[in-house]
């Protein structure tokens, strides 16, 4: 049997005998019932939230307030739509290297894919009369800028997040760091990093590590320089319902598998992730969990494997590893990708910048590589045993 399916219905296709039966079943509109929501919401809010401001100062004022972080004093960024940790919360600063500014903005008035040059890319695509996909992005040599709208957000919301990882990236990779797809540790004044593919167990190994005094850098990403510091980014982690190591509460467990099934149905349409915007995993405070630790000199980095056991591996093999896991978490395939695309397209920006820079820090500051072949729930033991040695 072939099941094909799309907005629309669900197309299915029997195969019996020396012919083909063709079946069309009628699925519920999801995605017309959800613009006619979407668009009973713009009437409403007509005189509330208007598409097309006058000024980025009208548009921010009905927006969040813009926020300042200071991360390490490698990276300034001003921002009023979440994405950098609490952690790195600072005064108003008078000069950052990012913007990242979610609201109304107006750009010469034209509607099309891509409009680019002079260090610029703008995209604005709407869809029944809808902004869905309104972009601007500025200078990423220079004072880096990315513009938005509310509903792009709202329709695109992971590849944003991703996009504005990909710009943090560019601007690290310009100061000499990167981040890495890694959780991170700290003992003895020595820094450690556990680096793995999506789902490999870096949370697992965290909460199993968390239990044996060892300060925590990061859950997911963390910092490298070329000189060999670690430096946390303890963002919040997610708690997924294949998180190891953990003891959950009742309350935990029912909101863990609550947001897991209704990431689920929602991701059916783009449409009703824009209307009910589920995040598939709870979260909690790294500092919950453990210490977070200092910047710290890096030692030792390990990486998550399915085999069965634990082997010294060459620098090459190991960044080629980290390299792909990074990339892959942190550029989406559509919208994120197209867009870092597009403007390499029509500004002359070298669209291998990301991975050439990367593998050049990591070849610096990488030491003793070592692939974990233990499993999700004993990783941490492996590690253990490696750092106490």
């Amino acid at each position: 049997m072939i099941v094909s399916c799309n907005s629309c219905g669900v197309f299915v296709r029997l195969a019996t005998g020396g012919g083909f039966k063709i079946f069309w079943l009628i699925w519920v509109q999801l995605d017309r019932i959800a613009i006619a929501l979407l668009l009973i919401q713009r009437l409403g809010q007509k005189f509330l939230i208007k598409f097309d401001s006058k000024s980025m100062t009208d548009n921010m004022s009905k927006t969040s307030s813009m926020k300042y972080y200071d991360i390490h004093g490698i990276l300034r960024a001003s921002s009023n739509r979440a994405w950098f940790p609490d952690y790195f919360l600072a005064e108003p600063l008078s000069n950052v290297d990012l913007v990242i500014n979610k609201g109304n903005f107006t750009y010469k008035q034209i509607e099309g894919q891509f409009l680019g040059g002079n260090g610029e890319l703008y995209t604005n695509i709407s869809y029944f009369g809808l902004p869905v996909r309104k972009m601007l992005l500025k200078d990423l040599m220079g004072k880096t800028e990315l513009h938005f709208t509310e509903l792009t957000d709202r329709f695109f919301y992971h590849a944003i997040s991703c996009l504005i990882w990909v710009l943090v990236e560019i601007k690290l990779l310009q100061k000499g760091c990167t981040f890495v797809h890694a959780a991170g540790i700290s003992r003895s004044g020595k820094a450690h990093v556990i680096a793995g593919w999506t789902m490999m167990g870096k949370s697992s190994t965290i909460f199993g590590l968390a239990r044996h005094g060892v300060e925590i850098l990061g859950d997911d990403v963390v910092i490298i320089s070329k000189k060999g510091m670690v430096y946390p980014f303890p963002e919040k982690v997610g708690l997924g319902t294949n998180t190891a190591n953990v003891r959950l509460s009742l309350r935990q467990k029912i909101e863990v598998n609550l947001r897991h099934s209704l990431h689920r149905l929602t991701s059916i349409s783009p449409i009703l992730r824009a209307l009910f915007p589920i995040e598939s995993t709870a979260s909690v405070d790294l500092s919950k969990i453990a210490k977070i630790g200092s910047k710290a000199k890096l030692d030792k980095t390990f990486i998550l494997s399915k085999g069965k056991k634990t082997e010294r591996i060459d620098k090459n093999t190991a960044i080629n590893r980290i390299v792909a896991s990074t990339l892959h978490a942190m550029m989406s395939p559509g919208v994120t990708r197209e867009i870092f695309m597009a403007y390499c397209y029509f500004n002359d920006f070298d669209p291998n910048f990301i991975e050439t820079k990367m593998r050049n820090i990591l070849h610096q500051s990488l030491k003793e590589c070592i692939v974990l072949g233990s499993g999700k729930k004993k990783y941490y033991k492996s590690v253990l045993s490696e750092i106490l040695e």
